[in-house]
């Protein structure tokens, strides 16, 4: 399916759906010249599983990883990306089929032209998009605290080169996959403070004594707009300048209280200055991870107004690649190499199936499996759409590109349709205010996390485990939360 645009302002996507991994990209390729043997397993080079109760990965021993199964594998090449704020090389793992890497220039090229889509013809266009592949970037370890990301980058590509199997023979085929470690400097900081403790019930975060980003921390995903800092640079230049990603896949933690993670869609409104195919493209990779969380029995997962999350924070590793016309992907996961404890959200509801968490986690069941000894479930949710072929996104720059409406306009809007009145019916958490463009949240107290009543409390034992990556439909509520942590 095509619309219809001016040739004169043609911009093309390739549509959402396609694999979540990340990876930045820098140098030209060196064509690996190995032919595929096995793949040496985390186990056997880490001695333990990805995932293991009190068990961290530094980067120096990521970096030999990668090294390793990129010798030993011919789906694999380990780029260096440019330097962290600290001095390290930030890599990229750049995994597709053998026969890709052959034309792997050929496929960066028409990413890069469908994106900047200056002189194409619909015809053209098509033609390009006939022959090129789907881009997916996932990464992992922005928030070093935040443990599960990293360590998915080393699951999943393990996955991905060593696995034989039909469905990821075809990821391999129709996508480019780029898995990119994004806070080299926080990963070796976290996971070294955490290690040297002896005593597995004396390790900890809470006593490291600088910040795991030298000189912003936490605030590195507050860097992507403005790109301060040397590793958003190096992103972004992989992403803006290089590869030009269809799909951007950010994982964080930690999820909503009582749930095991929350993956998109995202609360209700959508920034209305987006095309509508940015929406829609992120909804539709969402519904696809839903529908496969379910289908796999892996309950737990919210959306929509399930958490605060949305499209309004401009300035994070995810969202500023909808000004450029991506389909940003943001996860949010509970877990910790420590175990610990998931309790039911404090109310019956939460035992009943609602549009913002369609499975919920039943009564005695354990809280989540871990993704890292399994199929990554986000994995193939995004990769499997794109690998089937989508329609391609035409997205118009200039004035014809502008669809941003006034805020007055959306207060009409929000109006006709029982916004404001509505969200009075609906309790003091949520008020819009009229004829200011400026939504109000104002939200009642409620028991804290944890505090659930006995006859619905439920104590589960979890394991770190693999970010998993989600999109789906829009919330119904007119008004907007608060901003989002990560």
């Amino acid at each position: 399916m095509f619309a219809k645009v001016s040739p004169r302002a043609l911009r093309l996507r390739r549509s959402a759906a396609v694999v979540a991994f990340a990876l930045s990209a820098g140098s030209a390729l060196a064509l690996p010249a190995h032919a595929q043997g096995r793949v040496t397993s985390p186990k056997d080079f880490f001695g333990f599983n990805i995932g293991d109760d009190y068990k961290l990965a530094t980067y120096t021993q990521f970096i030999d990883y990668w090294k390793k199964i990129d010798g030993e594998s011919d789906r694999m090449v380990v780029q260096e990306i440019g330097k962290s704020a600290e001095g390290r090389p930030q890599l990229m793992a750049i995994i597709t089929s053998p026969e890709n890497f052959k034309l792997l220039d050929r496929y960066k090229e028409i990413s890069r032209k469908l994106a900047q889509a200056e002189g194409l013809t619909d015809a053209e266009a098509r033609a390009l998009a006939k022959e090129g592949k789907a881009v997916v970037w996932f990464d992992g370890g922005l928030h070093a605290t935040e443990v599960l990301g990293a360590h998915q980058l080393i699951e999943t590509t393990y996955q991905l080169v060593s696995r034989n199997d039909e469905e990821t023979q075809r990821f391999l085929k129709d996508l480019i996959i780029l898995a990119v470690h994004a806070n080299p400097d926080g990963m070796e900081l976290v996971s070294g403070w955490y290690m040297q403790e002896p005593d597995d019930k004396k390790k900890t975060f809470g006593t490291i004594p600088r910040l795991y980003q030298k000189y912003v921390g936490h605030d590195n995903n507050r860097d992507f707009f403005i790109l301060n800092q040397n590793e958003s640079i190096n992103i972004a230049r992989i992403q803006y300048h290089e590869w030009y990603p269809q799909i951007v896949y950010n994982h964080h933690q930690t999820g909503p209280a009582g749930t095991i993670m929350f993956a998109p869609p995202f609360r209700d409104p959508f920034n209305y200055s987006f095309d509508p195919l940015i929406p829609l493209g992120i909804d539709m990779v969402g519904a696809n991870m839903h529908t496969r969380f379910a289908v796999e029995g892996k309950p737990g997962v919210t959306m929509r107004s399930g958490a605060s999350y949305s499209t309004w924070w401009n300035g994070g590793l995810r969202t500023a690649v909808y000004f450029h016309n991506q389909v940003g992907l943001l996860t949010e996961s509970i877990g910790t190499p420590t175990p610990m404890e998931i309790r039911c959200r404090a109310t019956t509801s939460s035992r009943a199936p609602t549009p913002r968490i369609p499975s919920p986690r039943s009564r005695g069941t354990s809280a989540s499996r871990s993704t890292t000894r399994s199929p990554p479930t986000t994995r193939c949710s995004i990769s499997r759409p794109s690998a089937r072929g989508l329609p391609l996104q035409h997205l118009q720059d200039g004035e014809e590109r502008d669809r941003a409406r006034q805020p007055r306009q959306v207060d009409h809007d929000a109006d006709r349709s029982g916004g404001a009145a509505g969200a009075d019916r609906q309790g003091p958490q949520h008020r819009g205010r009229r004829g200011t463009g400026v939504i109000v949240c104002r939200r009642r107290s409620t028991r804290s996390a944890g505090r659930c009543p006995p006859s619905i409390s439920m104590r589960c034992a979890i394991r770190p485990s693999v970010t998993l990556a989600a999109t789906s439909s829009r919330p119904p509520s007119p008004t907007l939360g608060p901003p989002p942590s990560s």
